[in-house]
């Protein structure tokens, strides 16, 4: 069962070990970091799906990183020091090939093949590493399936998402869901010719998730799109494909852009 929801920003300039100078800077994002780790820890999932958008990304298909263990540490950031190792589902992530293999057999012109792959990968990418590193501050009892998005369009996504979904709410797990996604790349002033774009892009998509208008997202503007910089859409929509049929309530608990960059902390809450 799916027990937690979310989505999160990945920058390393949110990591004290990282970002010393001026990491006051973003104290919304932090605290609502905090916030969302303490009340992920009252859940206590046993398994967490984490899809980021720096995650290896192969054309054409969705992948999930099948291993036993992995790794996240900040050395290309100069912190030599911090370091954490997770454990992987290899239970769930079998029974989440096996879904899809299944469907793929049946697939039709009717009904779609929704292609998804497997990879190894110990190392854990930023965008994935990140958000663990907040949330193992408060709980560490669980294991980790990574889940990458691809160059397939917007629909494509959302139904690769409600396809995990299928899985995801028949296990006797306790599952997490996490969507590691930046908003616009220029919501600040360090880019003031397009901070318009962003800002309009960011308050757009913040909207959209708080009123669960998942498929007007669909139709947002594609230049709209292009020209805010954004990271974060296709993990969102993954996790919103998940969440589609599901009860529950978005409840906003921060949004800043402090280095030119949209973070938005929202716990997409069950009833």
């Amino acid at each position: 069962m799916i027990c937690f929801s979310a989505i999160v920003p990945h920058s390393p300039k949110i990591i004290p070990t990282i970002n010393q100078e001026d990491l006051d800077k973003a104290n919304k994002t932090i605290n609502a970091y905090k916030i969302l780790s303490k009340q992920l820890a009252k859940v206590k999932p046993e398994s967490l799906v984490i899809i980021s958008s720096h995650a290896p990304i192969l054309d054409g298909a969705f992948s999930i990183n099948l291993a036993q263990e992995y790794e996240g540490n900040f050395k290309s950031f100069g912190d030599l020091i911090t370091k954490i190792q997770f454990k992987g589902d290899l239970e769930l992530n079998y029974k989440i090939r096996e879904k899809f293999e299944m469907d793929f057999s049946a697939s039709s012109a009717d009904k779609p093949d929704v292609p998804l792959t497997m990879m190894t990968e110990p190392h854990l990418d930023y965008g994935t590493f990140i958000p663990l590193y907040y949330f193992f501050q408060e709980y560490k009892d669980f294991s980790i399936i990574p889940v990458s998005h691809c160059s397939l369009d917007y629909q494509q996504h959302l139904d690769f998402g409600q396809k995990l979904r299928e899985e995801l709410t028949l296990t006797n797990k306790r599952v997490a869901i996490v969507a590691s996604a930046g908003l616009s790349g220029c919501s600040e002033k360090e880019k003031p010719k397009d901070t318009s774009i962003g800002q309009q892009f960011d308050q757009k998509m913040i909207k959209l998730i708080k009123n669960k208008k998942t498929d007007q997202i669909l139709k947002l503007n594609q230049k709209l799109i292009e020209k805010s910089g954004q990271c974060g859409l296709r993990p969102i929509l993954i996790l919103l494909g998940i969440l589609k049929e599901l009860n529950y309530q978005p409840e906003i608990l921060s949004y800043e852009a402090p280095f030119g960059t949209g973070y938005l902390v929202a716990n997409l809450k069950f009833s």
